[in-house]
């Protein structure tokens, strides 16, 4: 992905050079672990990671998203991870365009 779309994603690790979606692909093995929609995270203000739309990203910070906060921001906007539990997924669709072909 990062050599097909050098402008769109990343496997740099540090933020501050970072530009387009970081790739960690250190994540990818059995003995690690990531973390889930609505998780809260280690930090002093409680965030949590949060399910957004696309449209959202530019507007919101992850310090939008706490243990306080969070419910309100589903009850008003739904749960919008609910449709990836509930289908089915298959990555087979992404053999071609790793192998070069998409």
């Amino acid at each position: 992905m990062v050599k097909k779309y050098p402008n769109d994603f990343t496997l740099e690790r540090l933020i501050k050079n970072r530009r387009g979606i970081y790739i960690d692909y250190l994540q990818n093995h059995p003995a690690k672990t990531i973390v889930g929609v609505y998780s809260p995270r280690p930090t002093p203000e409680a965030t949590v990671s949060m399910a957004l739309d696309w449209a959202d990203l530019p507007l919101y910070e992850p310090r939008d998203f706490t243990i306080k906060t969070g419910p309100s921001w589903l009850k008003e906007r739904g749960d919008l991870f609910l449709g990836v539990q509930c289908r089915p997924q298959s990555l087979l669709h992404l053999l071609g365009f790793f192998n070069g072909d998409a």
